[in-house]
């Protein structure tokens, strides 16, 4: 199936949730229905007088934990007010509105229902509703015709020190009755009064107007005057079934506003269409810093993993979509795949299992979000941080998503980005080198199991491993840390460090040269058993590059980074560092 026909599939299926408040939660409009933001309730009684009038306002409030460096967990709390978003019934014309005279049946702008600001408007809005009024015998709709013909909303609200103007959007409740906006009945008469009474043209009004969660229209069709094509007429040009769209869209932007992932100027959206839900895959794709919500994260999809794979809904679909607002009126789908879940949980752990490095913080394999790769490929410095543009962030994300939903092995292209930024460390900032040595390493594991060449021991140094650039990665860490140990000064860069970028083009010659600047100053500053300790590893290092064959002053490759990533940290481990600090 395609996006609207599963999107259609997925609202028949949470029929329970169709014209239901949630919280704060964007709601599922019925069909003939849409959700706004809407600023002021007018409460008049079943004989329409007026009574009073107050603002609809939504108290947020938000809970935001991250975790520092001792492991304790600190909760920041923010409350932040927003107009009220209600649902409300349109007609396709008014849905779609931008400029013109086209009126909501009930819920509109000051300036349609009251008589002394737009007379043209008020009698558009005023037709619309007597035609409804005479479809049904609904107390709320005729109370609120029968206001509205007698009496000036604009004079009457002056009485609740209410500050509005001519656009101030008006809703309605009538006492006794549910607030419109809450009204199932109310639902129920507009569909049936519209659903029997719309204009031919509506059926290819609703492709128009799909405006998906703030975004815009997913489907357009040329415009009835000066029709450009090759149809006689628009009409032949865009042809849509109307309940399948009108499902569909509303289905969107429900799902797209509470499910939706923003990034950059795309906004990518996960559900299983049996019952709108799929497990919460958003924080590989947002910038999630925290570390223990990242992990719990991969603990909820190995157990989901580990259910589905005895469970009958292991076959059921998986549907992931990403939209891209190209201008404020046109939405593109730049990404649609759809998957059974249980291949999709299993490309979801995969990339978690391989994509990985060794945390000298946490002291575990961890897994890198796939933002950061992103950033740290791609983006350059600024201050403290890697930042990119936004539209070039966003068409790498979702290359990197595609690589990630499908399975399909990462490219060279990448790796190599990582593998250039890593070897000129010294040129960035000290967290910035952290990360960038963490996320090369972790890519470099990936792009080698992907493409059979081997794979890494993420929690280990390997010592015997036959991979020359590897050991000559351990060998650089190596000097690295002898100099920081003998001069003590953690925040000055290292001959090593400073003379990494010629270390990876002429590795032979210029560690002789380090080895060389580092043995009388540095070495002999070591205390004893230290000094035993680390003449020792370098010797042993010596001879496992001699063992790997071929000229070993060419350049390396991308092992490198791993090799030197898993010995630097290797010294921050209680075995190791008891062991080369004994005074023996």
């Amino acid at each position: 199936m395609g996006l609207y026909e599963e999107a259609a599939r997925s609202y028949d299926n949470l029929k329970e949730k169709v014209g239901v408040y949630e919280g704060n939660k964007f709601p599922l409009a019925p069909i003939c229905h849409m959700v706004l933001p809407v600023e002021v309730e007018v409460t008049i009684d079943k004989d329409g007088k007026f009574i009073s009038a107050k603002e609809l306002i939504n108290e947020i409030v938000t809970e935001k934990k991250t975790t520092n460096k001792k492991g304790e967990v600190k909760v920041t709390t923010t409350t932040k007010t927003e107009t009220k978003r209600i649902i409300l019934p349109v007609t396709e014309s008014s849905m779609g509105r931008t400029s013109g005279i086209s009126p909501h049946p009930l819920t509109e702008e000051l300036q349609y229902v009251s008589k002394s600001i737009n007379t043209k408007k008020y009698d558009a809005y005023i037709e619309l509703l007597s035609s409804f009024c005479c479809y049904t015998d609904n107390e709320s709709v005729w109370a609120i015709y029968n206001y509205v013909s007698e009496h000036d909303l604009a004079i009457d609200i002056l009485e609740s020190n209410i500050t509005v103007s001519d656009k101030t959007r008006i809703t309605w409740h009538v006492l006794g009755e549910d607030p419109i906006w809450n009204n199932t009945e109310v639902f129920d008469a507009w569909i049936n009064y519209y659903t029997n009474n719309m204009k031919e043209n509506d059926n290819n009004d609703a492709a128009l107007n799909n405006v998906i969660a703030g975004y815009g229209r997913l489907i357009s069709a040329n415009y009835a005057e000066n029709f450009v094509g090759r149809f006689l007429d628009r009409d032949e040009a865009c042809v849509n079934n109307f309940m399948l769209v009108q499902k569909a869209e509303r289905f969107l932007r429900w799902v797209v506003a509470n499910e939706g992932v923003s990034i950059g100027s795309r906004r990518y959206v996960c559900w299983n269409p049996n019952n709108g839900k799929s497990k919460d895959i958003r924080m590989p794709f947002a910038n999630v810093d925290d570390c223990a919500t990242f992990e719990s994260y991969k603990d909820e999809l190995r157990k989901e993993l580990f259910t589905l794979k005895n469970s009958k809904d292991a076959l059921e679909k998986v549907i992931v979509v990403g939209f891209d607002s190209l201008t404020g009126y046109r939405t593109a789908v730049c990404y649609y795949s759809e998957f059974s879940k249980s291949d999709f949980y299993e490309r979801l752990e995969k990339w978690d299992e391989t994509c990985t490095y060794y945390d000298s913080f946490r002291k575990s394999i961890s897994t890198v979000p796939l933002y950061k790769i992103v950033k740290y490929a791609y983006g350059t410095q600024q201050g403290d941080v890697f930042e990119m543009p936004d539209r070039c962030f966003a068409g790498r994300m979702q290359s990197l998503i595609h690589h990630r939903m499908t399975g399909a092995p990462i490219t060279k292209e990448i790796v190599q980005k990582l593998f250039d930024k890593s070897k000129a460390l010294n040129t960035y900032k000290n967290n910035n080198r952290i990360n960038i040595t963490n996320i090369a390493s972790a890519m470099v594991n990936k792009y080698y199991i992907d493409n059979k060449k081997g794979e890494f021991d993420m929690a280990n140094v390997e010592e015997k491993k036959m991979d020359r650039s590897y050991q000559f990665g351990r060998l650089l860490a190596i000097y690295e840390r002898i100099e920081k140990l003998a001069t003590d000064q953690n925040d000055r860069d290292t001959t090593a460090l400073k003379l990494e970028r010629r270390y990876c083009d002429r590795p032979l010659s210029t560690a002789m040269m380090i080895e060389t600047n580092i043995k009388r100053p540095y070495l002999s500053k070591l205390k004893e058993g230290q000094k035993v300790y680390f003449e020792k590893l370098i010797g042993d290092t010596w001879n496992m590059i001699v063992e790997c064959d071929g000229d070993n002053d060419r350049p390396l490759s991308e092992s490198f980074i791993v090799g030197y990533h898993m010995q630097k940290n290797s010294f921050f481990r209680k075995k190791e560092t008891t062991e080369m600090t004994e005074d023996k």
